[in-house]
């Protein structure tokens, strides 16, 4: 039996250990971040607007959904839209608006509907990251991708995907 000295030093020495491993554990899963590619659009996400000046310049808008944390988010970036050729062909024939699926700014949406980017997430039923819907001229969705593809699936993707030039 031990004393009462000794449990309240067996408690302490547990609870510091305990809060030892929390830490540790926090530091290795640390969330996986990315940074978005600087031609990115820089939207005032009016996505009615964004539609309209795509198709001006015989584009489309892709809706890039993705949040903090997302590993397939950072491997699309670190990956795929680092890839040259996947990176100019996007440029060329998308215009790229990044949304985060729990973000709180606001978006217009076709319906003219002002929404939180979380509730938009939910009006598409995107429910996983990375999403990309790819909007046509008139903003119908002619395209959901949702998940990471490898490059050269995801350029197929691409191609299919874009204004037949």
């Amino acid at each position: 039996m031990l004393s009462l000295k000794a449990q309240t030093l067996m408690s302490r020495l547990l609870l510091t250990a305990a809060l030892l491993l929390n830490a540790a554990l926090a530091f290795a899963f640390a969330p996986d971040t990315y940074e978005l590619p600087p031609w990115f659009r820089q939207s005032f996400l009016d996505i009615r607007e964004d539609v309209k000046e795509a198709f001006t310049e015989n584009k489309r808008v892709v809706l890039f959904f993705g949040q903090n944390g997302c590993p397939y988010c950072k491997k699309l970036m670190e990956v795929n839209l680092s890839d040259p050729i996947i990176a100019r062909y996007m440029q060329e024939r998308f215009d790229v608006i990044a949304l985060n699926i729990v973000g709180a700014r606001e978006v217009e949406w076709l319906d003219g509907k002002t929404r939180t980017e979380k509730e938009l997430a939910e009006h598409l039923r995107v429910r996983a990251t990375p999403t990309l819907l790819f909007l046509d001229e008139k903003g119908e969705i002619v395209q959901h991708v949702t998940g990471y593809d490898p490059p050269k699936a995801f350029l197929a993707i691409l191609k299919n995907a874009a204004i037949q030039q």
